[in-house]
């Protein structure tokens, strides 16, 4: 509850705004779990229970344009926004999920009967692949590129945080 209270001292930076998204995600997937019977079902449930969600992805849409107008990765607006949401989709929910994020997946009859099979959708990582974001490498090099930016000023606004709480506490 202090770090997101941290978050909120922050201001409105893309860092500070991803932060609070991911962590309201991650509360409101813990209320939803499994309701759906489906992961996919969960998961659109748990999208709409979010209210940053919006704004976030409207600061971040912005972002990947200025993004792709820097880098000179000429594609149209509408592909940026769409790989944009792809970036967010991933970012917020990272597990693979026909493996459940275990990388592998039981052989036999049972989970834990007959050997294991490797994820194919995940290569073994149990993190969602994201070269499936993008349909060309223009695309993947630029959603890798987003996804690093949405990462650093994630942790950049997370260090941030607890140096204010910390003197806060002081």
């Amino acid at each position: 509850v202090d770090l997101i209270i941290a978050a909120g001292w922050s201001g409105d930076g893309m860092g500070a705004g991803l932060y609070r998204l991911r962590a309201e995600y991650d509360s409101v997937a813990r209320n939803v779990g499994g309701t759906g019977g489906n992961s996919k079902i969960d998961h659109v449930l748990v999208l709409l229970g979010l209210t940053s969600l919006r704004s976030v992805k409207q600061s971040l849409g912005e972002l990947a344009l200025q993004q792709a107008h820097l880098t000179r990765f000429d594609i149209t607006e509408d592909v940026v926004r769409i790989l944009a949401g792809k970036c967010l989709d991933v970012f917020l929910d990272p597990t693979c999920h026909p493996c459940g994020g275990r990388g592998f997946n039981g052989g036999g009859r049972h989970e834990m009967a007959g050997p294991q099979v490797w994820c194919k959708h995940c290569n073994k990582t149990g993190k969602r692949d994201e070269d499936d974001l993008g349909r060309n490498d223009a695309e993947r090099k630029f959603v890798h590129h987003l996804l690093y930016l949405m990462e650093r000023s994630t942790s950049n606004a997370e260090q941030g945080m607890k140096r204010r709480l910390q003197s806060h506490s002081e």
